[in-house]
């Protein structure tokens, strides 16, 4: 409930726009990945699937104090092929079985490492570790984390830079353009989208309300008294005209996009159910089985199966008894 769009729109909007391939990247979880690939697929639109995970010091850590609390930051994964898709799903799955705290899967480095190979790592939004500590921490801080992550990713490490008009946003993009010169990290545009046009930010706030349970008319901010909510109406799925003019100080930004989608491979989540399959008695096996894949033999065994043992656990074998089995 933290966004307001679905995916058949994504698509939808993607290929309108005539993008060659559009990305999902929700928070914490990968519950959309299956149906967002199968749409996009469809749609002839490249699906990029990714992340955005909880970062912290520690997942598997569950108790924390006033003077020692649980300080987590996120960070964007996009996964380039099938064998990366795995890790992030593992990633995302380890956070929730170890990491999970006050409703929230959480992983760390460490988890990373393990779990790095065909991912692509970004700078993340406001939220994320380098932003988040450019703007409360310290710029040595946030460089000595930059180098980190650049030297664990490489190549596949990139700044993400993000306009929606926020002053915070101008500060971390200036920084965040000075370590990518520094070390020779590319640099993209980026956008969140919350919702798909700039009318549904009202609806959108909403949403949150409804999620929170809290009226509308609570003023937006912080403590008391105060309700989340977005800062203004930018955070909609915007063209590329308008991502262009956004960033046309750094075209640059907008051409690394199109390097991110290169490095994507597409595939498929479908795949065959996989069940076991048992050898039966050779009275029970039926010829026509052979021909059309069906499964008379089998149901038959189990039929037999099930009534044999019935008879050891009932001393009557009823009507009721009888329609249960069946």
């Amino acid at each position: 409930m933290q966004a307001s769009c679905d995916v058949p729109d994504l698509i939808a909007k993607a290929k309108e726009y005539g993008m060659p391939a559009v990305a999902l990247t929700d928070t914490g979880n990968m519950y959309a990945a299956y149906k967002f690939v199968r749409e996009a697929i469809k749609n002839d639109v490249k699906p990029i699937l990714g992340c955005e995970l909880y970062l912290t010091a520690d997942h598997k850590i569950r108790k924390f104090t006033k003077e020692n609390p649980d300080r987590r930051s996120t960070l964007v994964f996009l996964a380039k092929h099938r064998r990366g898709y795995h890790n992030l799903a593992k990633l995302s799955s380890q956070a929730f079985i170890d990491g999970l705290y006050a409703g929230c899967p959480r992983v760390d480095k460490e988890l990373i490492l393990q779990y790095k190979e065909g991912l692509i790592a970004t700078t993340g939004g406001l939220t994320a570790e380098i932003p988040n500590l450019i703007l409360n921490v310290g710029e040595r801080q946030a460089e000595e984390a930059f180098v980190w992550w650049h030297e664990t990713f490489g190549e596949d490490f990139y700044v993400e830079l993000m306009r929606h008009g926020l002053d915070e946003e101008v500060h971390v993009n200036n920084v965040l353009l000075g370590f990518a010169q520094k070390y020779g990290v590319n640099y993209f545009a980026s956008n969140n989208v919350y919702y798909m046009g700039k009318d549904d930010a009202l609806s959108h706030d909403v949403l949150l309300c409804v999620k929170d349970g809290v009226l509308k008319e609570t003023p937006i901010g912080r403590g008391r008294g105060f309700r989340f909510g977005f800062p203004n109406d930018e955070f909609y799925f915007k063209s590329q005209t308008e991502m262009k003019e956004l960033f046309k100080d750094l075209p640059e930004s907008i051409a690394t996009t199109q390097e991110i989608v290169d490095k994507i491979e597409v595939y498929d989540l479908k795949r065959d159910v996989l069940l076991p399959a048992f050898d039966i008695p050779e009275e029970f096996i039926d010829a026509q089985d052979a021909k059309d894949g069906g499964k008379r033999g089998e149901n038959s065994y189990l039929r037999h199966l099930t009534y044999e043992g019935a008879k050891k656990r009932y001393p009557e074998i009823t009507d009721e008894i009888r329609e249960r089995l069946d």
